[in-house]
């Protein structure tokens, strides 16, 4: 009897378990392409906790398999040539050592000329498609051609949804780790750096900036973007030398007004002018640059100036603590899903360039600047400057959204509850084409002339009411 025992319990243990049924968010993911997802009613679903980062993959799986199929996106990479309405961008590429485990760093690298004839150009492109590879070990190192002769060439309107679309295609075709996306360029290439940096500072984990001009954009937009600066001591067309410095010290000023953000470094290179050494290793730099540019205190230091070694040591962090968004410095053409001549578009989503991070402006105003910061240990969202309209992007990374979210506006305080969905899942996948913006939940602060309202579920609250 024993021994029969003994068979009975092993038969038991030996009897499968029966599979746990799939969600319906997970079953309507397998039924359907993403794109179908996007455009469908019937993703108004709630993701449990405990599935949102299987939710998340199955989406990401299934996005990245379908976009390398898209033959647009093919024929584009394939050719290394895009193109959006009568703008185009040509670029090489060269992949350097071993792919790491969570892809390959991408460098972005913006060559000089602008201003001058298109042979002029080319030669610059031609010249920048070697120039700092020799400093990265493991990575993809890429050289885009400026899409115009002009002086502005790396930063008119229509640049900057064409890199939005060149790193989304690294991402998907190269394995491209998008936190370890880099941007650098020299003189006119540095003019680019300088333009898209701000307007752009959600998609890159650093930049290097040698030998350009501001043209006075504003820094505000690079609290989480760590910025170098570089310059030859005796680079006096344009006054670079002295802009550059003038822009450290308002990066200074920032950074003091703002503790915790704006990480940024100038090196001002001794004795050299529009010509240095941003490639190599110790150089002879200002010691302090507001000193050498107000007392011409020539004071200097030995520092290590290779730009790839200091972007390096940079990881994009998708989801900061906090955010400052300067809206006047934008890049409108990222807006439009961009209707082409042949009638096909880059992107359903017009919502790239109107998200930040996770903030999200797509039927806000831009003007002014708004300053949002996460404080996790209270579960509060905390808006130090606000909008009149502004939607949040949540994600269980930020909060804990097993609990209510709080929300506190000019020392006003309200709390919503919020539940992963299906439809904030897909929608926020395909408006950034990146898997660190996918967020699973979201809220509406808008403002009237009364009180200020946060959106969808709720009760009425002092000063707040929830609709």
């Amino acid at each position: 009897m024993a021994a029969l025992g003994l068979l009975v319990a092993i038969g038991q243990a030996e009897e499968k378990k029966p599979e746990e049924e799939a969600s319906p968010a997970v079953r309507l993911i397998e039924s359907m392409s993403v794109m179908e997802l996007y455009k469908s009613d019937k993703t108004n679903l709630p993701v449990q906790p405990g599935e949102v980062a299987k939710v998340k993959s199955l989406l990401w799986a299934k996005y990245r398999e379908e976009e390398k199929r898209n033959p647009k996106r093919v024929k584009e990479h394939e050719s290394k040539q895009l193109k959006f309405f009568d703008s185009v961008m040509r670029y090489e590429y060269r992949r350097i050592g071993e792919r790491p485990e969570s892809g390959y760093p991408l460098y972005i690298a913006l060559h000089g000329g602008g201003g001058v004839p298109a042979h002029v150009n080319d030669g610059q492109w031609n010249h920048m498609k070697g120039l700092y590879a020799g400093s990265v070990k493991n990575g993809i190192y890429l050289a885009p051609r400026g899409i115009s002769n002009g002086p502005g060439l790396h930063a008119e309107g229509n640049s900057f949804p064409l890199y939005d679309r060149l790193i989304e295609n690294m991402i998907l075709f190269e394995g491209v780790d998008p936190n370890r996306v880099y941007l650098l360029g020299y003189s006119a290439g540095g003019d680019g750096v300088y333009q898209t940096s701000p307007r752009m500072a959600d998609r890159f984990a650093a930049a290097n900036m040698s030998a350009g001009h501001h043209n006075n954009v504003n820094p505000a937009n690079l609290y989480n973007l760590p910025f170098l600066l570089q310059v030859g001591e005796n680079d006096r067309a344009y006054g670079r030398h002295r802009a550059t410095v003038n822009y450290y010290l308002r990066l200074n000023d920032l950074q003091r007004a703002n503790p915790g953000g704006y990480r940024h470094d100038v090196y001002v290179h001794a004795g050299r002018g529009h010509g240095f050494d941003d490639r190599g290793g110790a150089q002879n730099i200002m010691a302090n640059p507001e000193a050498w540019m107000h007392q011409g205190d020539r004071t200097t230091k030995s520092v290590d100036t290779n730009a790839i070694r200091w972007l390096s040591k940079h990881t994009r962090n998708p989801l900061p603590k906090k955010v400052i968004w300067e809206l006047s410095t934008r890049a409108p053409a990222r807006w439009f899903g961009g209707e082409q001549p042949d009638g096909e578009r880059f992107w359903p989503s017009t919502a790239r360039g109107r998200q930040f991070y996770w903030l999200d402006l797509t039927a806000g105003d831009f003007t002014g600047t708004i300053a949002a910061r996460i404080d996790k240990p209270s579960n509060t969202i905390v808006i130090e400057q606000p909008a009149r309209w502004l939607r949040i992007l949540l994600s269980g990374q930020m909060l804990d959204l097993s609990k209510p979210v709080k929300i506190q506006i000019q020392n006003k305080q309200s709390q919503v509850k919020r539940t992963p969905n299906l439809k904030t899942l897909v929608h926020t996948l395909v408006d950034r084409g990146d898997p660190n913006y996918m967020f699973e939940a979201e809220l509406v602060i808008e403002r009237s002339q009364a009180n200020i309202v946060i959106g969808e579920e709720g009760g009425p609250y002092t000063a707040f009411s929830v609709r």
